[in-house]
């Protein structure tokens, strides 16, 4: 009865034992199986590890309390490694749990990429700008490092306006917005332009704002132009006329400026409807204007430079932003119409006398001859009125005859100072280039850079004794002197000339032909009318003829009526 109370006992034990270690084993099996899932689930992932011992090419690092990794120094920066201790925390990224030899494969810099793609992520949806430092140039763009992560600029998207030039960039940190994300193949494009045209943005209207006339600003040259040039002034472009460049009128902008230079501008004129922007750059400096008669009086000499010619003169500078204009009537006591580029050449250094000073109109009038000896006054030493003296005809105008006088100076006789008696024209047609000429001094103004003179008056006393013996209605003979399509110039003596036009040569037309004359004839012609004033006397042939011949109609007419009347009377006698 002992003995089979007994067995039931131990096949009871034998049954319990078998049962607790069936649950032992499942138990350990689960346990088993959520410690490996938990490892699987820590593959891939980011966590923060400690540091337990540090050698000359890496660290250990505890993940949990039953494993550890290696990892390599060299994925580590510099101030990342001076950083490190014993006990401290370093993040790590979880390739495998358990390698080869039992340990965890970690990596710092894949820990690093992951956490910077998740914020690179996060930016590329929310489009929020992010800071990153361009590496280098690489073909179609520029590499920029984003926190550890290398994205690609293209180079239409690294700045406003096109460079050409981008190298000036690389190692600067810049700000960038993310266009295009593929995780997949680990590919990022940024754009730094998109950034700066939202900053641009923002500033325009901010400017818009705030900007005032006379106020002064800070912009980058744009572009250059002949007439100006460009002002980035961030966000809105304004333009810096050449006119506004400087107080110097020469200046060239190039000379000045030079694209992407900045420059502090005032605001001269603005136009807040279209958003234009006069810009001036002169302003800022001080008007030599606002000084001009301190630094300059009327009637000094002083040393310009040509810097500009014209037809009508040349302009000179007298100091820094002060030009004068020397006007072609002011550059030689020789010539009335003086060609400038005969006189003055480009950069030349001359003497000049300051004639007039307008401050208002900034104008100032300059003299070139005035730094010489006056020739008017040296001609009138030596030539007083009524002296007279040869000369010779450089140029036949329609107004009269150009003559050179001593000392070089050219001057003009009239055409009514040619003649007494031939009419202005005819008398300007008997002269010549090269001619000599005898002339008398009529006026001299020194002045007003006058020389009266007269070919006519050099014979006035002889020919006005001779016109003063002739009167109205006398017949007077002469001689044919010169022939002309219009009529014949006779000599009446003593250098007293008339001009018979085609018209008084005869009554009909036919006899009207000048060339039916000779020079050296003489003529008999009746005296029209005389002008002691200007010593003219016209005569007529045809005149004298029609008074001939009705003097013999009347005298033919007088003995028929005397011969009618002896009839008449022997007639009546007859009858008584």
């Amino acid at each position: 009865m002992l003995s089979k109370d007994f067995d039931n006992n131990s096949q009871k034990n034998r049954e319990a034992e078998s049962i607790l270690e069936k649950n032992f084993e499942d138990a350990f099996k689960a346990l088993l199986e959520d410690t490996l899932k938990d490892q699987k689930n820590l593959e891939g992932k980011i966590v923060k590890g400690r540091i337990v011992s540090i050698d000359h090419d890496a660290i250990i690092v505890n993940v949990s309390s039953k494993s550890e990794g290696r990892v390599l120094l060299k994925e580590f920066g510099d101030a990342e490694r001076e950083a490190l201790r014993v006990g401290g925390q370093v993040d790590v990224y979880i390739e495998r749990y358990e390698g080869r030899d039992g340990g965890m494969i970690l990596s710092h810099q894949k820990a690093i990429q992951e956490v910077t793609w998740m914020k690179l992520a996060q930016a590329f949806e929310e489009k929020k700008p992010i800071s990153g430092k361009i590496l280098g140039m690489v073909k179609g763009g520029l590499s920029v490092d984003l926190g550890g992560t290398v994205a690609f600029l293209p180079g239409s998207q690294v700045d406003i306006r096109p460079s050409r030039d981008s190298g000036e960039l690389v190692g600067t940190d810049q700000m960038f917005l993310i266009v295009k994300i593929d995780e997949a193949r680990g590919n990022i494009v940024v754009s730094r332009r998109a950034v700066l045209e939202e900053e641009r943005a923002s500033d325009k209207a901010r400017l818009l704002s705030e900007l005032k006339q006379g106020m002064i600003v800070e912009g980058v040259v744009k572009n250059l132009a002949p007439y100006g040039a460009f002002i980035d002034l961030g966000g809105i472009d304004g333009l810096l006329h050449v006119s506004d460049l400087s107080y110097n009128k020469r200046v060239n902008v190039e000379d000045v400026l030079r694209v992407g230079q900045t420059v502090k501008v005032m605001v001269i004129r603005f136009n807040r409807e279209n958003e234009r922007i006069s810009l001036g750059l002169r302003q800022l400096e001080k008007d030599p204007w606002q000084t001009i008669h301190e630094m300059h009086k009327v009637g000094s000499i002083v040393t310009a430079t040509i810097t500009n010619i014209t037809e009508y003169g040349a302009f000179a500078e007298l100091s820094e932003g002060i030009e004068g204009l020397i006007h072609a009537r002011e550059m030689t006591w020789h010539k009335k119409d003086v060609v400038p580029t005969e006189v003055v050449s480009q950069k030349d250094e001359v003497k000049v006398m300051i004639l007039e000073i307008d401050a208002t109109k900034r104008r100032i009038s300059l003299g070139l001859k005035q730094c010489t000896e006056n020739l008017f006054e040296v001609f009138s030493k030596h030539h007083p009125v009524g002296s007279q003296l040869e000369a010779e005809v450089k140029g036949v105008t329609e107004f009269g005859l150009l003559v050179t006088l001593p000392y070089g100076i050219e001057f003009a006789v009239h055409k009514s100072e040619l003649s007494w008696t031939l009419p202005s024209d005819e008398a300007l047609s008997r002269y010549h280039v090269g001619q000599k000429v005898q002339l008398k001094v009529t006026k001299i103004s020194c002045e007003e850079e006058f020389i009266g003179l007269s070919i006519k008056q050099v014979s006035s006393d002889a020919s006005m004794e001779r016109l003063q013996s002739i009167e109205k209605g006398q017949n007077v003979k002469a001689r044919i002197v010169r022939i002309a399509d219009s009529g014949i110039e006779v000599d009446l003596g003593d250098g007293a000339l008339s001009f018979i036009s085609r018209s008084e040569l005869a009554e009909d037309a036919v006899h009207q032909n000048p060339h039916s004359f000779k020079v050296g004839d003489m003529i008999e012609a009746k005296v029209m009318k005389v002008n002691a004033k200007t010593q003219q006397i016209l005569l007529s042939i045809k005149a004298l003829d029609l008074e001939e011949r009705s003097r013999i109609l009347s005298e033919y007419m007088g003995e028929k009526e005397s011969s009618f009347c002896s009839a008449l009377d022997r007639a009546l006698e007859q009858k008584e």
